[in-house]
């Protein structure tokens, strides 16, 4: 990642930790992947939900990061 680099600016800094661990699934690809899952033969119930429930929050994740992206482009960001 950034190993043996003289890195002094936040802009650079902030690249290298979004591009090493951002997730990078699309909304779509989430959205199609929690309207297709499908509990298991040998999953417990509890288990199919916690990957039912990860699957939601990386989609309103993802939804999110899209919309403040968007508004930041637009010149509409309300920080």
């Amino acid at each position: 990642m950034i190993k043996y680099k003289n890195v002094t600016k936040w802009v650079y800094i902030k690249s290298y930790l979004t591009d090493a661990f951002e997730d990078t699934t699309s909304a779509s690809s989430l959205q199609i992947q929690l309207n297709s899952i499908k509990m298991r033969n040998d999953e417990d119930v509890n288990d199919y939900c916690h990957r039912v429930e990860k699957l939601y929050y990386k989609l309103c994740t993802a939804c999110t990061l899209n919309k403040e992206h968007e508004l930041r482009y637009r010149g509409l960001d309300t920080r």
